[in-house]
């Protein structure tokens, strides 16, 4: 295969993948309409034990690189893919992510009719293990789940604009620039998720530095995609335990990116006081949800003493 062909890199990182998900996974790629001669497959095995080996049922593209990164990190299994990416275009897949057939093809024309973007999503539809109850549907959305329901995009960070890292689409010299930006300030790195750790936003991070590089970012509906939801991730902990490593991840981007008197730490009681007005209405399971906006809450405070303290500590090197 020739460079000039090779339009498309997509970057699959995974980490102690589940084989079943992981082969339906690559069947979605397989199935993907997008001639296979204009985009290559990077299968990135970040520390998995034991180490991740592909059948040769899995090995099924031509123009397959399975790398490994001993770097235990998200942030750190996608550089190494976009250090070894060939096409113009990179598009990362999670190791939970089922593409739609024509993924590839409606990215490749989203870019050719919209180049001044630099990063672009769509629509995440969540595929449950065990469907959520009705009080849960308001904060689904911080699972990586959602609806474009219209073609945006823009210039600055507005944040119905700005795409979710499953499924997300970046220029190779987005990525490029990122990836010296990370090397410039490695206080970034630390918003890599790892194991337990649910400090996140090198998505986010990576949209930043197509924005501030003059590029836009956008959303479109015609590019679709399931994100494959256990059990696990519904239960009250998991998400008061990601709400927490959101907030303390976002208070630490602005500080490395923006400085310390940019950081706010800002309490949202809005949710809070609607919760308790549908309470006060008697409908169903609305008093669970006034008492889970209650442990929000305090999940955010948790996560803004985090930030906190890790300012305070770069503040005394």
């Amino acid at each position: 295969m020739e460079d000039n062909i090779l339009q498309v890199s997509v970057i699959l990182c995974t980490h102690n993948p589940k084989p079943d998900l992981l082969s339906e996974v690559l069947r979605h790629l397989k199935n993907q309409t997008l001639s296979k001669d204009r985009w290559e497959l990077i299968i990135v095995d970040n520390c998995s034990n034991p180490p991740l080996h592909l059948s040769a049922e899995q090995s099924w593209h031509s123009n397959l690189q399975h790398l490994s990164e001993k770097k235990l990190g998200q942030i750190f299994a996608r550089i190494t893919g976009i250090q070894a990416a060939k096409g113009k275009l990179i598009v990362f897949v999670d190791d939970d992510n089922l593409l739609q057939p024509d993924y590839l093809k409606v990215a490749l024309s989203i870019a050719a009719d919209h180049p001044f973007l630099g990063a672009f999503g769509g629509s995440c539809e969540g595929l449950f293990a065990h469907p959520p109850a009705a009080w849960q549907l308001p904060w689904i959305d911080i699972l990586a789940v959602r609806e474009v329901k219209c073609d945006l995009w823009a210039n600055f960070a507005y944040w119905p604009c700005m795409p979710l890292g499953a499924g997300m689409i970046l220029k190779k010299e987005v990525a490029i620039r990122h990836i010296k930006k990370l090397k410039e300030e490695k206080k970034l790195l630390k918003l890599s998720r790892y194991g337990t750790n649910l400090m996140s936003g090198d998505d986010v991070d990576m949209v930043l530095t197509c924005l501030e590089n003059g590029g836009a970012c956008g959303v479109f509906r015609s590019l679709r995609l399931t994100h494959v939801i256990p059990a696990n991730r519904l239960g009250d902990e998991y998400h008061l335990q990601l709400t927490a490593g959101i907030h303390a991840s976002s208070a630490w981007q602005i500080y490395v990116r923006q400085g310390p008197s940019a950081v706010k730490f800002h309490y949202a009681l809005r949710p809070l006081f609607t919760a308790l007005k549908e309470g006060l209405k008697f409908r169903q399971h609305a008093w669970r949800s006034v008492v889970f906006e209650i442990q929000r809450l305090w999940a955010i405070r948790k996560g803004y003493a985090i930030a906190k303290k890790m300012i305070r500590h770069d503040q005394q090197d």
